[in-house]
């Protein structure tokens, strides 16, 4: 449901018990959006948007065409779920991102490599 309002990844969720109330925060490029939603009726009760501040980084960026957040949205086209962890791997042809994915519903997890230039889905490691 939050989806439906912002655009981005669900990057956490959390349940309030006393107030009977979720709270998922969505991120994108350029901001974090916070809503609160209803968990008696899924409506959405407020919406917080926050800028992301861009740290700059030490990795060159000369020719990686794709960004983490767009890396996650490639890899939960093959296992949807919630990201344990993302990496950044430089190479000579450009990099890739490494997106750990756990998916509790189906009990399945991957390690998922995404191209960093093309966007290619390069391996998938299931684990047991």
């Amino acid at each position: 449901m939050a989806l439906e309002k912002v655009e981005g990844i669900i990057g956490s969720n959390t349940y309030n018990k006393d107030r009977n109330e979720y709270t998922v925060k969505v991120e994108e490029e350029t901001q974090v959006s916070t809503l609160v939603l209803s968990a008696a009726t899924g409506e959405v009760l407020t919406i917080s948007k926050e800028p992301v501040q861009v740290v700059p980084s030490e990795e060159p960026d000369l020719e990686r065409i794709i960004t983490r957040n767009e890396a996650i949205r490639l890899a939960k086209k093959t296992l949807s779920g919630e990201v344990q962890d993302d990496e950044f791997v430089e190479t000579v042809d450009g990099g890739y991102y490494l997106i750990e994915i756990e998916n509790d519903e189906t009990d399945q997890e991957a390690t998922i490599q995404i191209h960093a230039v093309r966007g290619d889905t390069m391996t998938v490691e299931w684990d047991n």
